[in-house]
């Protein structure tokens, strides 16, 4: 997941609704991924949906798994 970007994230994840934040967490000094990543979906019901749709399922090499806070 090294190479995703904050666009390659939104790309899969806007298909569930809107999102008016997206962070990407990244390695001060590298500017590598850490590997997670937060998003907010304007609607709650969005972030239900994305969460039964891709939990668990694969993406640029790293598992896939959300929880709605």
């Amino acid at each position: 997941m090294d190479s995703s970007t904050d666009a390659d994230l939104e790309e899969l994840m806007k298909q569930f609704g809107t999102i008016p934040k997206i962070y990407l967490a990244k390695e001060k000094t590298t500017n590598a991924c850490k590997g997670f990543v937060r998003v907010r979906y304007k609607a709650r019901q969005d972030s239900a949906r994305a969460v039964k749709l891709l939990n668990h399922h694969d993406f640029n090499h790293f598992r896939v798994i959300l929880k709605i806070e």
